[in-house]
């Protein structure tokens, strides 16, 4: 019974990591953006400081301080393909979030688009930005 059990749990840890996109540090996305979008083609996950602004766009800083410093040749891009622009607007603005979506070039530059879902990082299940199914 114990070993139907553990071999249950295995397959389902398998099934669920088999899923999870890739988390990669956003220093090394930025360093190694060619090789990033040739490694990373079903997707990532990254950590930065989200900072958007209205008519500005929104950007994952390395850290707080980079976004102070609107230092944004070391952010990645965030392209926001909804149809209301709830990424753009979102309750996480200047907080440390995980992101998880697609990379692309965008104007030349390394942006992760096709985003899926934007979480804060000091809590687990805290979603700023969830895709819905039929985006």
């Amino acid at each position: 019974m114990l070993e139907r059990l553990a071999i249950t749990i295995l397959v389902l840890l398998g099934a669920a990591s088999a899923n999870a996109q890739h988390l990669v540090p956003l220093v090394e996305l930025k360093a190694h953006p060619a090789d990033s979008l040739e490694t990373y083609t079903e997707g990532v996950s990254t950590v930065g400081y989200l900072h958007a602004e209205p008519g500005g766009g929104a950007y994952l800083f390395l850290t707080r301080d980079h976004a102070l410093a609107d230092d944004i040749a070391s952010a990645l891009f965030l392209v926001d393909d909804t149809e209301d622009l709830r990424i753009y607007g979102m309750s996480c603005n200047n907080e440390y979030v995980r992101v998880e979506g697609s990379l692309a070039v965008d104007g030349g530059q390394l942006s992760l688009n096709k985003i899926e879902s934007i979480r804060r990082t000091n809590e687990a299940r805290s979603f700023c930005f969830l895709r819905e199914e039929s985006e």
